[in-house]
């Protein structure tokens, strides 16, 4: 078997298993109490001659120095899955192994962003339990480790705020948000883990405003703070108001012999990103 450059292997077994349509999503695991050692989950896909490497998972977070690993193909691809230790000295021993089979989210990838129309009080619920991890998402200010959605929409030339403060988000989500006409060319704008703004509904909710220029593309991409892997939510776009002094070139000018409290608010001021750190 001619192995791909730079995989090392240690002893472990291995398994055959074919995507199908409507099913072409996998989950492995070997986070059961039947599992007695320090494992690592590799995948391949190749003819069993020539491989290539997909992922591999070492330690999940949920379980230790046990192993979970998530991946998806095309129907009718063919992928191997070996179980075997971190390291060569790593003890050998017995395992539980979960496999199961899904279908991937349709907007797990940013080239199949769900479109969004911002509407106050409009809710969009999604989920993440059957996404993957993007590791081709650019980094926005937050590290991007566990399985994530993407949404698409059109500035308006107005702020916006995207929420996941809703009654029916189970898990502790993040939100990041990028700018650009085509999903490899997005900058990021900004992203957000806890909420800043007050949720009635928890803690664990994630706001972010932002100006969204009229006419420019933004993808939102919402995923979990670790070690949460997934879960639902409830989103939602709107347009605000911001303060018409929002951004620095449109700084307020004050009477210094004024002498009196002037009033102000930031209840939707966007975060000002290209500020130096002060």
């Amino acid at each position: 078997m001619k192995m791909p450059e730079g995989c090392a292997l240690t002893a472990g077994v291995w398994y055959d298993l074919v995507s199908e349509e409507g099913g072409n999503g996998f989950r492995a695991s070997t986070c059961s109490n039947l599992t007695t050692f320090d494992t690592k989950l590799s995948v391949y896909t190749g003819d069993g001659v020539s491989l290539r490497c997909v992922g591999f998972n070492d330690d999940d977070a949920r379980c230790g120095t046990k192993s979970a690993l998530s991946w998806k193909g095309q129907p009718g691809e063919r992928f191997f899955l070996q179980i075997h230790g971190f390291w060569a000295t790593t003890p050998t021993g017995n395992f539980g192994l979960l496999l199961e089979r899904f279908a991937v989210a349709e907007n797990d990838e940013c080239e199949n962003a769900q479109v969004l129309e911002p509407a106050a009080g409009q809710v969009t619920l999604g989920s993440t339990v059957n996404a993957l991890i993007d590791s081709k998402a650019p980094f926005c200010y937050l590290p991007i480790s566990t399985p994530s959605v993407w949404y698409r929409l059109m500035g308006t030339g107005t702020s916006m705020r995207a929420s996941t403060c809703h009654i029916l988000t189970t898990f502790d989500t993040r939100i990041a948000v990028y700018e650009g006409s085509a999903c490899t060319s997005s900058k990021c704008v900004y992203a957000n883990s806890d909420s800043n703004v007050r949720c009635e509904h928890g803690d664990d909710a994630s706001t972010v405003t932002w100006f969204a220029g009229g006419g420019k593309t933004y993808y939102l991409l919402v995923y979990g703070a670790p070690p949460e892997a997934s879960g639902d939510f409830g989103l939602t776009v709107e347009q605000v108001g911001a303060p018409q002094n929002d951004l620095c070139m449109d700084a307020h000018v004050i009477d210094s012999a004024l002498g009196l409290a002037e009033p102000g608010s930031i209840v939707d001021a966007n975060q000002d990103m290209f500020v130096p750190f002060c």
